[in-house]
């Protein structure tokens, strides 16, 4: 009998965090480096050939939750509410995803504590935060909204005034997240990130 839509759906979540304990198992008992693929697949109990079915690679499976995180902060800053300025978009939905990374809170713990001085994966941490960055940048300045009839497409000044934004933006967020995890990560991070925000825009008003 064919399984239903339904349940084949429930049996690769099943596989994938199969995957991911297997995984994070590993990388605390043997390190991230000495650990192998074919390992974390025959822990999870599927082949070498499954397991890219699931993560690309062995860095994507360190960082599990990477693609549906992204995917939730774009799908929010693609609704902004009416009336609702990009920069206001992009910090709504920042605080938004934040409760993302709070239902995580047990996985971000976890690479914390494996992954410090892992040059492979500090260099893919880099690129996931150009990929919000990126984001983030477009959003600014205007590239993802429909552009009114007419209108002038965003000048290379604007461009790079909004790059800049957003890369400042991911310095804030970066050292939110750090500090929420090296305490434990037990505070509100919504509240913590509505008052780094607060401070980061009060630092961009000019002084008189």
């Amino acid at each position: 009998m064919a399984e239903e839509p339904g349940q084949r759906q429930r049996k690769r979540a099943l596989t994938r965090e199969a995957l991911i304990r297997a995984a994070f198992m590993l990388f605390r008992d043997q390190g991230y480096e000495a650990t192998t693929v074919d390992e974390i697949a025959a822990l999870g109990g599927v082949s070498r050939r499954t397991f890219f079915r699931y993560f690309p690679s062995k860095e994507a499976v360190a960082f599990p939750h990477r693609e549906t995180r992204l995917a939730h902060f774009e799908a929010l800053i693609d609704r902004p509410l009416p009336g609702e300025a990009p920069y206001e978009t992009v910090r709504r939905a920042l605080l938004t995803t934040a409760e993302d990374f709070i239902d995580q809170r047990e996985t971000l713990l976890a690479q914390r504590a494996i992954f410090t001085g892992e040059h492979a994966l500090i260099a893919y941490e880099r690129r996931i935060d150009r990929d919000w960055e990126d984001l983030i940048a477009a959003t600014l300045c205007g590239d993802r909204r429909p552009r009114r009839s007419g209108a002038a497409a965003p000048s290379p000044e604007e461009r790079l005034h909004a790059q800049l934004l957003a890369g400042a933006m991911m310095g804030v967020i970066r050292a939110l997240l750090r500090r929420w995890i090296d305490t434990g990560a037990r505070e509100d991070l919504t509240m913590l990130g509505r008052r780094a925000l607060d401070l980061f825009e009060r630092g961009l008003t000019p002084k008189r």
